[in-house]
């Protein structure tokens, strides 16, 4: 064998090995290739799906916030109707004809007389300042204050041991507790 049979033979061998490391690498990038790719496809499946399932998720919760928002609307609206009402009330007291705002506070000073005696000191709204004197004259032996209490309409009375408050304020927001509950049943 000549030197050149020999280096064809090496340089034939050299390429047929070199053509199959090269398919070979081609196989292995083409594997290579279509594993990443269903790799990426899985990673984008499954993004997709978080994405769905995150999606889903805020607008539940922004469901459940306008849920609640809507919820607090309507309770502020019905609190502030209550408060109207009990307003109302509380004008329409202040607002009683003469003869049945006389009849209603001498029922007050009646039990102010049986709770505290005649010892002590009324203290008269202005609005109901000279009704309350009158009053004094025919339901009891207390003393009138020149000084007035705040309010729309009543008296407070006071003695050495308690206070007793009639200002109808005070027996509105008494009625109130009482009545919040009921009023609200019948209106909603």
């Amino acid at each position: 064998m000549s030197l050149e049979t020999i280096k064809k033979k090496i340089k034939e061998a050299g390429e047929k090995e070199a053509g199959e490391i090269l398919n070979a690498g081609e196989k292995e990038i083409s594997l290579s290739r279509a594993e990443t790719a269903e790799t990426v496809k899985t990673m984008a499946e499954e993004a997709e799906k978080a994405l769905t399932q995150k999606r889903a998720q805020i607008l539940e919760e922004a469901r459940i916030r306008a849920d609640f928002s809507r919820r607090d609307f309507l309770l502020a609206k019905k609190r502030e109707l209550i408060d109207q009402i009990f307003k109302a009330v509380l004008k329409n007291l202040a607002n009683l004809p003469a003869e049945k705002k006389q009849k209603f506070l001498g029922q007050c000073l009646d039990k102010t007389k049986k709770e505290i005696g005649d010892q002590g000191r009324i203290y008269a709204c202005s609005a109901d300042w000279e009704l309350v004197k009158k009053l004094l004259k025919q339901h009891s032996k207390l003393e009138l204050s020149k000084k007035t209490t705040p309010g729309v309409g009543g008296f407070l009375a006071v003695n050495n041991q308690m206070e007793l408050n009639y200002t109808f304020e005070n027996l509105v927001a008494e009625k109130r507790e009482a009545l919040e509950s009921e009023v609200a049943g019948i209106l909603f």
